[in-house]
């Protein structure tokens, strides 16, 4: 179940593997997307990497489960307006490679939230429960494919920017020439 977390306590943990465990989870459970597609119908097999390429994974995800959070968590850790993620992944459908570190923080429904990212680069790469197994939460930025993934819903709006939620009038600067 897709919660918008609100940090009140942190603490920091170091491990080698997310607390995921391998085992089903009812699909019945997953929220359906603003088209009201469940898991399954239109499946999408991604890879993630972080910036240095030390943590990497594969997972097959719902491309309509591409949400953006406008919480101020989630504005604190991107350091940007908002964060966008692929939500709700089963366990069974990720594949890690490498150690990320995990951050455990304490969201605002006082369940705990285990936040993986590199321990080398800082890259973002999904969050989950810290509590009881359950569905991941993929960070867009670390997903090779992201261009495919346009997001179809956004939540915690009241705690956006307000412009944020409209940047088509903002000038656009031309890329730097490469060398």
């Amino acid at each position: 179940m897709l919660s918008w977390p609100r940090a009140d306590s942190h603490r920091a943990a170091d491990a080698a593997q997310p607390a995921v465990a391998a085992g089903a989870i009812d699909r019945s459970d997953v929220h359906a997307d603003t088209e009201g597609h469940k898991f399954g119908c239109d499946d999408m097999n991604v890879d993630g990497t972080c910036h240095c390429g030390k943590v990497t994974y594969q997972a097959e995800i719902n491309p309509s489960h591409v949400v953006i959070c406008h919480c101020t968590d989630c504005q604190t850790f991107s350091s940007a307006p908002y964060r966008v993620s692929v939500v709700n992944v089963r366990p069974e459908d990720f594949r890690l490679n490498g150690a990320p570190k995990i951050y455990i923080k304490t969201g605002g429904s006082g369940r705990k939230i285990q936040v993986a990212f590199c321990g080398d680069c800082g890259s973002a790469l999904y969050s989950t429960s810290a509590e009881t197994p359950g569905p991941l939460n993929l960070r867009i930025g670390a997903i090779k494919q992201r261009r495919e993934l346009v997001p179809k819903a956004q939540g915690l709006c009241g705690s956006a920017m307000s412009w944020a939620m409209n940047i088509d009038g903002i000038r656009k600067l031309p890329d730097p020439a490469r060398s």
